[in-house]
């Protein structure tokens, strides 16, 4: 799901398109050191992969259909797993007061997050 960007200032002003990969310098930079991060095609780019690796890790990111270079070098056993994050969100969104975000205060929701991870790691 791609990143959008209210350009504030004036009510009537429209949304502003915002490409994943030019928001995910942002989102790479707080993350805690890995061994490697693994991502989808919309975040494939050479500024992203360098990032990633200046950070002592190895960028598990397929490359796009058009590119030159290809993914012989793809771990494809690892990317296998990024399901299990994209089928948490998923899960989590299954409720609609995290998914709306009815709590407004920061420690409401975050506690509302917690309890809702820990009943759905329940049945686990």
């Amino acid at each position: 799901m791609s990143l959008f960007k209210n350009l504030v200032s004036e009510p009537d002003t429209e949304w502003e398109f915002i490409d994943d990969s030019t928001a995910a310098s942002e989102l790479v930079e707080p993350l805690p050191p890995a061994k490697a991060v693994v991502a989808d095609k919309g975040y494939d780019s050479e500024k992203i992969r360098g990032q990633i690796k200046s950070r002592g890790a190895i960028a598990v990111i397929p490359r796009k259909s058009k590119s030159v270079i290809g993914n012989a070098d793809m771990d494809w056993s690892l990317y296998r797993h990024r399901h299990l994050v994209e089928d948490a969100f998923v899960r989590l969104k299954n409720f609609r007061g995290l998914a709306t975000r009815y709590d407004k205060s920061k420690r409401n929701y975050q506690s509302g997050v917690a309890m809702t991870c820990r009943f759905l790691w329940l049945p686990m």
